[in-house]
Parts: C-alpha cells; sequence; structure tokens
C-alpha cells in the first residue's frame, strides 16, 4: 500500500548528506546516514536512530576502494595512505582532547553531539586490521579474517533481501575484491627479525595513560617461573624458561611486553601484592640485565591473588593452588 500512494519506496541519493536533506525535508521516513550526518538528524527530536555502527559486530565496515590498475601502477601511492591515515589515528588515540576540537571545528556540532559522535565509533587500529580482519599476523599470534566473514554475511543479507539473485562476486571469492599485501607490509616486522639486536631496540617512553592504550595482542607461552617460597629470587629452571621467553620475543621487535605477576589467594594481601610485584620485576630486570631490552619497552605489575585461574573440572584443591603463583607475559601493540 505504502508503494501505491507514494510511489517507490526505495529513494536513491547522492551520499548521506543528501539522504540527510531529504528526511529533514520530511520527502524520506527512513535514511542511511554516517557521521557527522547522524548527528545533525538526531539535533531533530522527531528523528530517532534505528540502528549504529554501534549495535553491529563485524557488520558495518569503513573501507578503503582502489582499481587494480592504481594498486598495479602505484603501489607506493596506496602504502603511503595507509601509513598517514593509521598514523594519524594513532596521534588522535593518544589526544582524544584534540580530536573532539578537530571534530567540532570541522563539523560546526556541539560538544556533546561530537562526544555522543565520537562514542558511537568503534576504531580500528592497525592491530586490528592485521590480526582480526585481514588475517596477517606474525607466527604464534592469534589472527582472523573478519573482514571475508562480513564479505559473506553481507552476500547472504543482500540475496536474501532480493538485491541479487546470485552471489555477484567475481567467481564467488572474497578473496578476489580484498587486498592484504599492504597491511601486512606495515603490520608485520621488517627485516630479520631474529638478529641479536633486535632485543635491544629502543622504545620511546610511555607514562600511565600511554600503557592503558596499548592493545594485548597474545601471550608468550612458557614453563611456569618458579621462586623459592616467599622470595623473588630467581631458580635456575627459571632462568632457562625466561631465556626462552627472550628468544621468542626476537620474533616480536615491535611490540612492548607486559609482565604479571600473581600470587596464592590465601595470606595477607597486601604482602601478596608485594611478593607478586617483586617477582615481575625480576624477571623484567632478567631481560634488561642479561639481554639489554629497553627499560621502556617493558612493564611489571603484582596483582597478588586478585586474579586466580579458573579451577579446571575434577582439580584438587592443592592441585589448583600449585598453578596459582605464576609470572604471565603479554605483547602489547601500540593500537597504530
Amino acid at each position: 500500500q505504502l508503494r501505491q500512494r507514494r510511489g517507490a519506496w526505495r529513494v536513491e541519493a547522492e551520499g548521506s548528506e543528501a539522504a540527510l536533506k531529504l528526511l529533514q525535508d520530511r520527502k524520506a521516513e527512513v535514511a542511511v546516514l554516517w557521521e557527522p550526518d547522524v548527528s545533525r538528524a538526531l539535533a531533530d527530536p522527531q528523528l530517532v536512530k534505528l540502528i549504529g555502527s554501534e549495535d553491529t559486530e563485524h557488520l558495518i565496515v569503513d573501507v578503503l576502494l582502489a582499481s587494480r590498475r592504481v594498486l598495479q601502477s602505484e603501489p607506493e601511492a596506496a602504502e603511503a595512505l595507509l601509513r598517514e591515515y593509521f598514523e594519524t589515528l594513532h596521534a588522535y588515540g593518544a589526544a582524544p582532547a584534540q580530536l573532539q576540537d578537530d571534530v567540532a571545528k570541522a563539523t560546526g556540532l556541539k560538544d556533546a553531539q561530537v562526544s555522543a559522535m565520537l562514542g558511537g565509533v568503534q576504531w580500528a587500529s592497525l592491530d586490528d586490521n592485521g590480526a582480526h580482519w585481514f588475517g596477517v599476523s606474525p607466527a604464534g599470534l592469534p589472527q582472523g579474517q573478519g573482514l571475508i566473514a562480513t564479505i559473506n554475511d553481507t552476500v547472504t543479507l543482500l540475496r536474501q533481501a532480493g538485491d541479487f539473485d546470485h552471489n555477484p562476486l567475481p567467481d564467488q571469492d572474497p578473496f578476489r575484491i580484498t587486498q592484504r599485501q599492504f597491511i601486512a607490509g606495515l603490520y608485520l616486522p621488517q627485516g630479520d627479525a631474529t638478529r641479536a639486536d633486535s632485543l635491544a631496540r629502543p622504545f620511546k617512553p610511555l607514562d600511565d595513560a600511554g600503557w592503558g592504550r596499548l592493545r594485548e595482542v597474545g601471550t608468550l607461552k612458557i614453563e611456569p617461573i618458579g621462586f623459592a617460597r616467599g622470595t623473588a629470587t630467581l631458580d635456575e629452571e627459571s632462568r632457562d624458561a625466561l631465556n626462552a621467553i627472550a628468544e621468542r620475543l626476537r620474533h616480536y621487535p615491535n611490540y612492548r611486553l607486559l609482565i604479571r605477576g600473581h600470587t596464592g589467594i590465601e595470606g595477607d594481601m597486601q604482602a601478596n601484592l608485594d611478593l607478586s610485584t617483586q617477582r615481575a620485576q625480576a624477571a623484567a630486570g632478567y631481560f634488561l640485565d642479561n639481554f639489554k631490552v629497553d627499560a621502556q619497552r617493558v612493564r611489571a605489575i603484582g596483582y597478588g591473588g586478585l586474579r586466580p585461574l579458573a579451577r579446571l573440572p575434577d582439580e584438587s584443591e592443592r592441585a589448583w593452588g600449585y598453578r596459582l603463583p605464576r609470572v604471565e607475559f603479554a605483547l602489547l601493540g601500540e593500537g597504530y
């Protein structure tokens, strides 16, 4: 009935701004918009948002489109654009107030509107793009191919909606319309990552806020780091385990290292916190003293018994308690 009274239900517009104008002029009842037009639309009390990217997971994605001719003839242009994009993203991540000001100036929106808009943005860093969207990451770290899954899901939705009666992808293969080598070139370590001096590469200092913005990209699995009861003194087996960690760390020259110390759950809480911190610091000091790892690359934190491991099914309390005192090693990415 709606089609008969008002013509075709779908009206095409030249972009988000034009769609917003149709909505504001009441020539359309629903519009697909993107920012900052979403925030401009919500300034009208009679308009409401039905769904936004914050309500989805791996569905609404911003992508860079380039012709194969350009990628083949000017690959350096695509690489430069992506590098500048991720460097800008990283810079704004470290200066959110500056991002707020710049967006307000560029859009003319009020501070409250800008805050609401930025709060709905799901940022995908270089780490996210490499490991989770394009399936490229250093050996041993988790990876996924979210972009391929999103393309397949989108094709399914479009076919169900009747926009296509067949899979429109070349050879029905989503890999035919994606290019991951540019992300891989930026994300993966360059050169020989196993060279002896890779552990000693310098890192810029970070304050607490900077460390807080880092993203955990994986953990280095090792044998338990053992200490004499109630001490932070490394035994010979623990030093061997730390040597193995250092060898694995050579393969990840671009990542910082978070060392987390834990104790059992019994005893004085403050004493446990102090002991776990001392043990984490002992492991960090071993890397600094024996492998010349930059002190700015490593952070040691103790949690005492505040983060116990989950007890395994049918695990005895004694066996569980034996696993609780531990030192963990996490790789952190800059998020750029």
